[in-house]
């Protein structure tokens, strides 16, 4: 996956073996991840969902972008 990604221009980070065992809390991961992440923004894309078109990922993010401007909070 790693490999994939970099050959695609993708920076893909792996995950510490801690945050791979599904006995730690998801939400435990997340808070990992606002922690490492250098940007404002994380989209959470599950491979669970294939079936979402990369359209639908577009105009959601312009809405959630356009909510920030505006003053919003999105969670």
């Amino acid at each position: 996956m790693l490999e994939m990604a970099e050959k695609t221009g993708v920076k893909a980070m792996k995950r510490p073996e801690q945050y791979a065992d599904e006995s730690v809390p998801f939400g435990c991961f997340l808070d990992y991840l606002c922690e490492v992440m250098p940007n404002d923004h994380i989209l959470w894309a599950c491979v669970t969902s294939p079936l979402v078109e990369s359209s639908f990922i577009e105009r959601q993010l312009q809405l959630i972008l356009k909510s920030l401007r505006n003053g919003m909070i999105c969670l």
